[in-house]
């Protein structure tokens, strides 16, 4: 409709130049980050930078980093990566097709909203997953090999968008 406009990408996100290395930042909250590492770890040839809010210093296993929760190292990550696992949430997968990064989503289970998402998600060709289940590792595999990349123009429309809400309460 007239009303709705394209998400707000953060200056910090629009000011990244992103490249392309062999890394894969992941940021899923709901999930266990020793029960990612074992996942990750038999996928080779690729850096996988895990973020999780369940540790407080970072460790590595093999190829798996597994940090805290950091913005300025999120962003870092973010820009740097091939690709993007993440949750359905919709500021880390907009930020992810803005960057024209891969894109994998896994929306946390009761969440209506991430559902929504991911179904959207799905509908623009963005692989999505209902969980981290038993052929987990061949399909995030299977995703890394398609080299199909959504890059998605979001102007900036902020300004737009606030004068709308002003204009709203102005009446």
């Amino acid at each position: 409709d007239t009303f709705i406009h394209t998400p707000i990408i953060r200056e910090e996100v629009r000011q990244l130049s992103p490249t392309e290395h062999a890394q894969v930042t992941v940021y899923l909250p709901a999930h266990d980050d020793r029960m990612l590492v074992r996942h990750f770890q038999r996928i080779k040839g690729v850096e996988w930078r895990v973020f999780s809010k369940h540790v407080k210093t970072p460790y590595q296993q093999g190829n798996v980093h597994v940090h805290p929760v950091s913005a300025t190292q999120f962003l870092s990550s973010l820009e740097q990566c091939l690709g993007v696992i993440t949750a359905g949430g919709f500021e880390t997968a907009a930020e992810t097709l803005f960057l024209g990064k891969k894109l994998l989503v896994i929306p946390m289970k009761g969440q209506y909203e991430q559902l929504c998402n991911a179904e959207a998600l799905r509908r623009m060709r963005v692989t999505t997953l209902d969980d981290v289940s038993k052929d987990f590792v061949e399909r995030v595999e299977s995703w890394l090999a398609n080299d199909e990349h959504i890059r998605v123009d979001f102007p900036d429309e902020t300004s737009m968008i606030v004068r709308d809400i002003l204009r709203r309460y102005q009446k």
